[in-house]
């Protein structure tokens, strides 16, 4: 799992679990993340399922369209996908899309959770910071943005705690169980790589002092010791072995 994807799965896994967003994922779609997204060649509903682990809603503003629909030719295309999107009624005046897609996504009187997908900073910081999950594209490829600073302490607890049901089902569902376990078989392999090295440097040391002529009957225990273990490692691993073979 790439490095992006497994970021943005934890950032989802803290949104579904902390502040209620379940698939279908009803996104509403800015006309900058159209036009990278065209510009990047990349299929929007296909990348933006693939990046949620779930289905998705695309939806914008009347106001977003009207944008680009006024933008001109160099905008046509972007107006083009913006108005396959099902449009979400606004105020009769047009305000520009950033003011209307904020006012969308801030709405108390809908129980439907949006996200928004965009290239616009200034609209990505305003809903930062009413706790709205961004998608933006990056090295082409759509990511969800990180979680707000002050749930930080809230996700590493939240992932920690693997015993509820809740949790390990939803790890499970993103894909982060598996995760977990390739960190794990990762840290033992480093840890007994360290331990080869330990030992070969401890045999080199010995080495040393053997040929220097110093504590000649010292170093032969040692050397004993390590040769016995090294042994007992080989019996082990044969024995492994064996019995796999037999099970089989």
């Amino acid at each position: 799992m790439d490095d992006s994807v497994k970021k943005s799965r934890r950032n989802l896994f803290f949104y579904r679990l902390h502040l209620g967003y379940k698939p279908p994922y009803h996104i509403l779609v800015c006309g900058s993340f159209c036009k990278q997204a065209l510009i990047d060649k990349i299929s929007i509903a296909e990348q933006l399922s693939e990046c949620l682990c779930g289905e998705v809603r695309l939806q914008t503003t009347k106001c977003a369209i009207k944008e680009y629909e006024l933008g001109g030719s160099s905008l046509f295309a972007p107006y083009k996908q913006l108005k396959q999107y099902d449009a979400l009624h606004c105020h009769s005046k047009f305000k520009g899309s950033s003011k209307c897609l904020l006012q969308a996504l801030t709405k108390t009187d809908t129980k439907t959770k949006y996200m928004i997908a965009t290239q616009n900073e200034d609209l990505a910081r305003k809903a930062r910071q009413e706790n709205i999950p961004i998608l933006h594209i990056i090295s082409r490829r759509i990511c969800l943005d990180d979680i707000p600073q002050d749930f930080k302490t809230l996700e590493t607890e939240s992932l920690k705690d693997g015993k509820d049901k809740k949790v390990s089902k939803l790890q499970r569902e993103l894909g982060l169980d598996e995760e977990d376990t390739e960190s794990r078989k990762k840290k033992e392999k480093e840890k007994r790589k360290m331990s080869k090295r330990q030992e070969k440097k401890m045999i080199q040391s010995l080495d040393e002092s053997v040929n220097s002529g110093e504590d000649l009957y010292l170093n032969s225990i040692l050397k004993k010791s390590i040769d016995k273990k090294k042994r007992r490692k080989k019996k082990m691993s044969l024995l492994a072995g064996r019995v796999k073979t037999s099970l089989l």
